[in-house]
């Protein structure tokens, strides 16, 4: 806890256009959001000191010891950018088409059950689908008080807020089990699925239809989470 209380943390964000080829493909964006602690090289920094814990990094760390604790990606559709949202979402492959839920192919505007489940829906001019998250094992559930959440919370809603710079913008994601393979027709387990939606469900994310959960941007997660390091 001592490493992220003084940490050098950084959130880095990457994106690129889907397929520059095609209108479909302009108007959805995909990105990938990066948490890296670095250290400041003191012999005394709590950073250096969990470099080589196991488990404290996606991955090894890099050459001067900075490890990356959390990865986030996934796409951005533009519905002012495109001719068709419901065509984008179809057309880039099975992960995207997941959330044709979200648009009525009728009007290609947010569907009328998105819009009672979350308050001002059509105010949303994007919205960002959440496909994968990966915490580094040592910071899921690490938390300064037993009535906070963990720390991998922490991190994902400080990665929600590097999209929420947007403007009014609709999240959107598919809980999955934690180090569970996402394949066509897998089927989760059901007490693994809700210990994650439970997870989802404290940073504001609530249930919408076919396994989805959504969130606006404007509506912040619990004080809890944003003051984690209050505690």
């Amino acid at each position: 806890m001592a490493a992220l209380r003084s940490a050098d943390l950084h959130f880095q964000r990457w994106a690129s256009a889907a397929d520059w080829s095609t209108d479909v493909g302009r108007g959805l964006t995909r990105w990938r959001i990066d948490a890296r602690l670095i250290p400041d090289g003191d012999e005394d920094d709590p950073v250096t000191a969990v470099v080589g814990a196991e488990g404290a990094g996606l991955g090894d760390p890099e050459p001067d010891g900075t490890l990356t604790i959390l990865s986030m990606t996934g796409y951005t559709v533009r519905p002012a950018t495109v001719s068709s949202v419901f065509d984008a979402l179809d057309s880039i492959d099975s992960a995207t088409a997941e959330y044709l839920a979200l648009i009525d192919p009728s009007s290609d505007d947010w569907s009328d059950d998105l819009v009672e489940v979350v308050d001002d829906a059509e105010m949303a001019s994007l919205a960002h689908i959440v496909h994968s998250v990966r915490v580094a094992p040592l910071w899921r559930g690490l938390a300064p008080t037993p009535e906070l959440p963990g720390a991998g919370s922490f991190l994902v809603e400080r990665a929600l807020e590097l999209l929420s710079g947007e403007g009014f913008a609709l999240l959107a994601l598919k809980p999955w089990p934690v180090d569970t393979p996402r394949e066509d027709g897998a089927e989760p387990d059901p007490v693994a699925l809700a210990q994650v939606e439970r997870v989802w469900g404290r940073l504001g994310f609530l249930p919408f239809s076919g396994g989805l959960w959504v969130r606006a941007t404007w509506h912040r997660a619990p004080d809890n989470i944003t003051e984690f390091f209050d505690a």
